[in-house]
């Protein structure tokens, strides 16, 4: 537990970095640059693998300095992507000069759901790992580390498709078009929604079924939450 908390410590300092650049990425694909973002990912690792060595055999860091290296290489994976920004041919350009200060509080205002979005998701792993760490059997842990992962996979679809929209939303936010708004909403509502609406009936079976529990004649199951004992199931079908 010690040593994941000191990587986590150090991770914690690269996680702006690290969720910048998943916002990025997508604008890198919408300006015509994807590559860029592969590169950032290369820049990212060989910094991380020179910082993990660093670390080891010349500093002794521990895991503290393993997790700082990762938020270093995170760090430098941001600072390949804004280098597109500085493009002047480029569709989506930083400059400064043309900000519109005045509409600051109205842009964060706009962003905040975002921003507490991702605060509570960050408090619900830290929360559910520190139940899973104090109640927890291996087996709960394991089966929760599965969750994790078959939910990673289907992200990719749901998620992908709203941060399409929400990109696309912003932009023509900004623009002030009201039509491609009401066109985007259109076609959110007739495509991307049956989509979500396919693939979590299609979550919801996987669930039903791997609930399924058949208890063999003469045997029985000790069901257990949290560690803690719970019933126990005699012989036949239960869910």
């Amino acid at each position: 537990i010690e040593p994941a908390r000191l990587y986590l410590i150090g991770y914690a300092l690269g996680v702006p970095a690290s969720n910048a650049t998943k916002v990025l990425s997508s604008f890198m694909q919408m300006d015509g640059d994807g590559k860029r973002v592969i590169n950032s990912v290369i820049v990212m690792t060989i910094v991380d693998v020179i910082g993990d060595i660093l670390v080891v055999f010349a500093f002794s860091g521990g895991m503290l300095g393993m997790g700082i290296a990762t938020a270093v290489g995170n760090s430098f994976q941001l600072a390949v992507l804004l280098m597109h920004f500085t493009k002047k041919n480029n569709m989506l350009r930083l400059n400064f000069r043309d900000l519109p200060w005045r509409r600051t509080r109205e842009m964060v205002w706009s962003g905040l759901p975002v921003g507490i979005s991702r605060i509570s998701n960050t408090l619900n792993g830290l929360t559910v790992n520190h139940l899973l760490a104090m109640f927890a059997t291996s087996n709960a842990v394991a089966a929760y580390g599965v969750q994790r992962s078959v939910d990673s996979l289907f992200n990719v679809f749901y998620l992908g498709a709203a941060e399409t929209v929400w990109i696309l939303s912003s932009i023509y936010y900004g623009e002030e078009d009201k039509n491609a708004l009401k066109e985007l909403i259109k076609v959110t509502y007739f495509i991307a929604t049956p989509i979500i609406i396919l693939i979590a009936f299609i979550l919801l079976i996987i669930l039903f079924v791997q609930n399924i529990r058949v208890v063999p004649q003469a045997q029985a199951y000790v069901i257990e939450t949290l560690g803690k004992f719970k019933c126990v199931w005699d012989a036949g079908l239960h869910f």
